[in-house]
Parts: C-alpha cells; structure tokens; sequence
C-alpha cells in the first residue's frame, strides 16, 4: 500500500517539478535579458 502510494506522489511530482524547472530557467533568461517579469508578478 505504502509503495503504491509513493508510486502515485512520484508520478504526480514529476511534471510539477519539471515545469517548476522550466519556470526558473525562464525567470533566469529573462533576468539576463532585462524584462522585469519578477517585478510585475509582485
């Protein structure tokens, strides 16, 4: 029961950490580029 369970958080985390990667890779790219993206969502 306990490994289904981890199975099924692992499963769900996945995209969710991949798209938190993503989002931080943008933030980065857009902090070099000079956009204020950060500033605006504040």
């Amino acid at each position: 029961m306990l490994d289904e369970m981890t199975n099924y958080t692992i499963v769900l985390l996945v995209p969710v950490i991949a798209s938190f990667i993503l989002l931080v890779l943008k933030g980065k790219h857009h902090i070099k580029t000079g956009t204020p993206i950060f500033e605006s969502s504040r």
